[in-house]
């Protein structure tokens, strides 16, 4: 699955996790599943960083809803990378946001929405909340507010 983010400023640095894990003393399995991407976005106020699941199709499955849940460390850990080498003092963690995002509701139905300015819907899941967005072309806007 494509999706085009739109206006996205140049301060934005996306990263694909799929070459990322956590450490080897996990075990494979559910503990390691984690999302597609991570966007991180300062605009001098504030850091923010987007987690994002592409699925083709959403549904009912609750495991795109995990692997965004389950990302967290990899930042958290990306964090205290930074305080070491570059020597910031504090936690100051970015604010976090969890966006799912699928070509279409359902494998049942082959309809799809064909507007752009496509409503994001949100959703508490384990104490994350998640955005959800069907459609394949999304405004960085959207992603950080």
């Amino acid at each position: 699955m494509k999706v085009e983010v739109i206006q996205t400023p140049q301060e934005a640095v996306t990263t694909k996790l799929r070459k990322a894990s956590h450490l080897p003393l996990v075990e494979d399995g559910r503990l390691k599943q984690i999302c597609d991407y991570l966007v991180i976005f300062s605009n001098g106020k504030k850091n923010i960083a987007i987690f994002i699941e592409l699925k083709k199709t959403l549904g009912e499955n609750k495991k795109p809803k995990e692997q965004l849940r389950r990302s967290l460390p990899i930042l958290e850990y990306l964090s205290s990378i930074c305080r070491v080498e570059f020597g910031v003092k504090g936690n100051e963690v970015p604010t976090v946001r969890y966006f799912l995002i699928g070509e279409k509701f359902s494998s049942r139905l082959d309809k799809q929405r064909v507007r752009s300015d496509s409503k994001v819907e949100k959703e508490n899941y384990e104490n994350i909340e998640i955005h959800t967005f069907v459609g394949n072309r999304i405004s960085f806007d959207k992603l950080i507010c």
